[in-house]
């Protein structure tokens, strides 16, 4: 055991776990939290820190134990409410994670990760009601303001209910939405910036590809085609989008484009990835 140097107090033990566990040493994070704890366990977010490394290293009912603490101790937070929702829908249990994402939701509504836990737990939920979830998604879209990422996760939930037209209305909106202004996102710092130009730009690609499969499924082939031309023109990168783009073409009457666009295709994804993808939609 060895004892903390001199004037360390719980707020430099915090930071210096916080170091370990950005680096990925969970281990050596765990160790200073738990120092932290020794000397204030009511200090703001010890517990919370102390269930995300025990979560980090495989032992979710240790994290639980602690995010609780962390509610029980600063029940007005909004962050242990969100992680242990977290947890539960990793543990297959999306009611329980509803319930405490609602409460993230409702101290914090701003919060994605409050706002993504709550419409994935909703998602999961198969016995709530559609009403219920619809009513979900219009509240996180009012305060998220239209986050594409949330917004792609809801249109999901949607198609999935089978709730196509309001899966749609939503894609619009991920489709058309413009990252926060870099000196106000938190996340700007991230290691994995999420918010960054290129996957923000990437993201309204996938909206895109959502609304011209939709459009497909609506027969809707010229709308198909506009919103895939769209989706490569965002990245290039996708390889569905350049095969939806020529199904969609051949259905318009226009084979002798859906027979270059398949050329190119070809050319940039190579005919093992086509036959891959197009073994995975039989």
């Amino acid at each position: 055991i060895v004892s903390l140097p001199a004037g360390t107090g719980v707020q430099s033990a915090l930071v210096r776990g916080s170091h370990y566990y950005t680096a990925g040493d969970y281990q050596a994070a765990l160790a200073w939290y738990q120092q932290a704890q020794d000397l204030d366990p009511t200090f703001p977010e010890v517990h919370l820190n102390l269930g995300a490394a025990w979560l980090r290293l495989g032992q979710a009912d240790s994290a639980m134990h602690y995010f609780r603490e962390e509610i029980a101790t600063h029940p007005e937070r909004a962050k242990a409410y969100a992680n242990l929702g977290s947890v539960l829908l990793l543990e297959d249990r999306p009611r329980e994670a509803r319930l405490n994402a609602t409460d993230a939701f409702q101290r914090q509504p701003y919060d994605i990760l409050a706002i993504r836990v709550l419409l994935r737990s909703a998602a999961a939920e198969t016995s709530l009601a559609a009403d219920s979830l619809l009513a979900v998604i219009d509240s996180i879209t009012n305060a998220s303001d239209t986050n594409v990422y949330a917004m792609n996760e809801a249109g999901q939930a949607l198609v999935t209910r089978r709730l196509l037209a309001r899966a749609a209305d939503v894609y619009r909106l991920a489709a058309a939405s413009e990252p926060p202004p870099i000196e106000m996102d938190d996340a700007a710092f991230d290691r994995n910036f999420p918010n960054s130009p290129e996957r923000w730009r990437a993201e309204r690609a996938h909206s895109y590809f959502q609304l011209g499969f939709l459009a497909g499924l609506d027969n809707r082939w010229e709308d198909a085609v506009r919103f895939n031309i769209r989706a490569i023109t965002l990245d290039a990168a996708s390889l569905e989008p350049h095969l939806n783009l020529v199904a969609a073409l051949q259905h318009v009457g226009r084979p002798q484009k859906a027979d270059s666009v398949l050329q190119v295709t070809r050319q940039r994804f190579g005919d093992d990835a086509i036959s891959r993808v197009l073994q995975q939609r039989r």
